[in-house]
């Protein structure tokens, strides 16, 4: 038997690495090296940690990294929304700073500097010239061509906003979970920093899972290996995905219609209250409104998105209107050696690490921002009953909406991508049944299931793999799906 069978979970992903990387689709764009798939492979136990996050935008204009514009047909975000989506770190950058002014100059909102303690005064100069003297460092390292200016910039931007918005976060917290009574807390601007930190990460990665899914979707007919049946049906299938991603009503993009009104009745609830953030401020409320559109139009587009790839994995499409077709087709010694579906088991994992984000960010508004309204009785504390149901709209169901989704999406991606491949293996074992191929015919890492038209050991198939990931690594990421329901226990049960 070769060693280049495709096997069991039990063989390590990276057995033929380098073969199945090649070979890879989950790539940002068209005619990128193999190579750049190894800048988040997405099939780690934690696969948030990457220390190339700081890769998956742009900072600015001309940046080095290639164009996206015409790589591909297909476009998930376009127009102003993926120009934002671009530029995350830059946008966030901006957003930062004008919010930390704003708050030192209004009346109605507390500074960073109300927190900070008394500086000395000898204090100021020696972090100025302590700033110039690795200033010059730097600079002198950068003349003699020992580092990347623009990809410094990248990791000092990005991960400098990383780092100062979780600070800001874990001493928002701390201030709210020591406060003897935390309604009496101040309104500081250091309440936004999980939100802030929330869309800096969440952009991050939406827009670089963006960029691999379009390659993925566009290029998975091509090659030699491909899992895709029916070329025509999935033309079809493609072409209608662009084209109600990009519907219209009334002249109006129908992602923007439907953003628009399911923002508005936030707007409602927070202007009844103090804001998302219980700043009581229209400039705080304004950011929030707008990052709030951004967000509900990509999430409205991934709906669609996620809609049309599983009836691919579920056999449901139907073209022209006739019966449903089967257009993709489990390929059991397929180079990426998970029947062709790893790099949608790579999209399915990603989305399921900004699920996490989302479930952890709901934890700290129910902290953070709902303690600081939670009457010191508790939830009978509130004058009315709808006080109490704004309250638990606000901060509690949010909770409960991450818990369903993290199920369905466990249920509509792995789950169905696992069904597929084990329907599909069964097809093939039945087409083969009754037939055993000869000793000299082993499977190898690349054979198509055409290629044994004499029929092949039912061993072979057996042992093919039947999850998108390692089952273990999925195990991994369902377990941490459930850190952010776990949170809120310390608090309210224990």
């Amino acid at each position: 038997m070769s060693s280049d069978r495709t096997g069991h979970d039990s063989e390590d992903e990276g057995s033929g690495g380098d073969l199945a990387l090649a070979h890879s689709l989950w790539v940002r764009w068209r005619g990128a090296r193999p190579d750049q798939a190894r800048n988040h492979t997405d099939d780690t136990p934690l696969p948030l940690v990457d220390v190339h996050i700081h890769r998956f935008c742009d900072i600015a204009p001309g940046a080095d990294s290639k164009p996206d514009i015409d790589d591909v047909e297909l476009r998930y975000v376009d127009g102003a929304v993926r120009t934002i989506l671009r530029y995350t770190p830059t946008v966030i950058f901006f957003l930062v700073i004008g919010l930390m002014t704003y708050a030192e100059l209004s009346p109605d909102v507390e500074g960073i500097s109300v927190l900070l303690p008394s500086v000395s005064l000898w204090v100021v100069p020696a972090l100025l010239g302590g700033s110039v003297i690795w200033g010059i460092i730097v600079l002198l390292v950068d003349r003699v061509g020992l580092i990347d200016r623009r990809e410094l910039l990248k990791v000092i931007l990005v991960w400098g906003l990383v780092f100062g918005l979780l600070t800001g976060s874990l001493f928002a917290t701390y201030l709210v979970l020591t406060a003897p009574d935390p309604t009496l807390l101040g309104p500081n601007i250091i309440y936004t920093s999980g939100y802030l930190l929330m869309l800096l990460v969440g952009g991050l990665l939406v827009y670089d899972g963006a960029l691999r899914t379009e390659t993925l979707l566009d290029k998975l007919p091509e090659g030699n290996n491909s899992i895709v049946e029916d070329s025509a049906a999935y033309e079809e299938w493609i072409t209608e995905l662009k084209t109600k991603l990009t519907d219209t009503i009334g002249g109006f993009s129908t992602s923007h219609v439907f953003a628009l009104l399911f923002v508005s009745q936030f707007a409602a609830i927070w202007v009844v209250q103090s804001g998302p953030q219980n700043l009581d401020s229209n400039v705080v409320l304004g950011v929030n409104l707008f990052a709030n559109f951004i967000l509900v139009i990509v999430a409205f587009k991934f709906l669609v998105l996620v809609k049309y790839i599983h009836l691919l994995m579920t056999d449901q499409y139907t073209p022209d209107g006739g019966n449903p077709k089967r257009i993709i087709r489990y390929e059991p010694f397929h180079y990426d050696r998970r029947g062709g579906f790893r790099d949608f088991g790579r999209f399915a994992t990603r989305v399921n690490v900004l699920l996490l984000v989302a479930g952890l960010y709901t934890v700290f508004r129910l902290y953070v921002q709902g303690l600081r309204v939670l009457p010191a009785a508790g939830i009978t504390g509130f004058e009315t009953p709808f006080h109490l149901f704004l309250w638990i709209g606000n901060f509690v169901v949010p909770i409960i909406a991450y818990a369903i989704a993290a199920g369905a999406w466990v249920y509509y991606s792995f789950w169905a991508m696992h069904r597929k491949m084990v329907m599909d293996k069964r097809i093939h074992c039945k087409d083969d049944q009754g037939i055993r191929g000869g000793t000299e015919a082993l499977p190898t890492v690349g054979d198509s299931i055409d290629d044994f038209d004499g029929g092949l050991d039912w061993y072979y198939l057996d042992i093919a793999p039947e999850w998108p990931i390692n089952s273990r690594y999925i195990a991994s990421l369902v377990s941490a799906n459930a850190i952010p329901l776990l949170l809120p226990l310390f608090k309210f049960l224990g």
